[in-house]
C-alpha cells in the first residue's frame, strides 16, 4: 500500500501515558517535573492537524 497524500485531523486528543526517565547507575529513574502529572491540562488535551504529501 502506498499513500500519495495523508491528512489526519482530530477534534480532540489526550495524552494517556507520558514519562521521562534518566539512567543512573544502570537504573531508570523518573525525572522530577517531567511526568504526566506535571503537564498542564492544555498540554494533555489538545487538537491537531497534520498532513503528509
Amino acid at each position: 500500500m502506498e499513500f500519495k497524500s495523508l491528512t489526519i485531523e482530530s477534534k480532540s486528543a489526550e495524552i494517556k501515558t507520558y514519562s521521562t526517565l534518566s539512567v543512573r547507575d544502570g537504573q531508570s529513574v523518573a525525572v522530577p517535573g517531567e511526568q504526566l502529572s506535571d503537564l498542564s491540562r492544555y498540554e494533555i488535551e489538545f487538537e491537531f492537524t497534520d498532513s503528509f504529501t
